[in-house]
């Protein structure tokens, strides 16, 4: 008896003791995860998309939109990029994002990314301080547009904890 239970005791401490490595196709986490390739996470984890934008052929300017309103207080990520997808003859867009910090309304600019040659980008990563029941707000200023120039938007939101 006191052989079986010293086997299952060495058993059981090496699946608890030792991190499991196994393939899986779609996985899904309730907990945290506290390490990844060995390298310890921060505050929850792993981050987390709660909302994203891919807003393809635009040509005008994009009104102030909510994409996110923020469930729990702490830093997000905003990830913005532009890319003109058909070159005109003139005109600029750019990006601005907004939230409030607790304290007051900010807003933030990517600059003018010009319509004229495809291809152009421009990416920015703001990095925010929200609390819970602020909205994450984002809108585009399309300025001297001529000869039908279009330009695609995306925008991911990310959770940091």
């Amino acid at each position: 008896m006191k052989k079986i239970l010293i086997g299952i005791f060495l058993l059981l401490w090496n699946v608890i003791g030792h991190a499991q490595t196994f393939p899986v196709s779609n996985l899904q986490i309730n907990g945290s995860v506290i390490s990844y390739g060995g390298v310890a996470t921060v505050a929850n984890g792993v981050p987390v998309e709660y909302a994203l934008l891919n807003s393809i052929t635009q040509t005008t300017s994009i009104s102030t939109t909510t994409i996110y309103t923020a469930a729990t207080s702490g830093f997000y990520q905003v990830i913005v990029d532009m890319l003109c997808t058909t070159g005109g003859t003139g005109g600029t867009v750019s990006t601005t994002v907004g939230w409030n910090n607790g304290s007051a309304g900010i807003l933030a600019s990517t600059g003018n990314m010009s319509l004229i040659t495809l291809g152009n980008e421009i990416s920015q990563v703001y990095t925010v301080y929200v609390p819970a029941g602020q909205a994450i707000t984002y809108a585009t200023t399309v300025a001297g547009s001529a000869g039908s120039p279009q330009y695609s938007l995306r925008i991911r939101v990310l959770f940091l904890g």
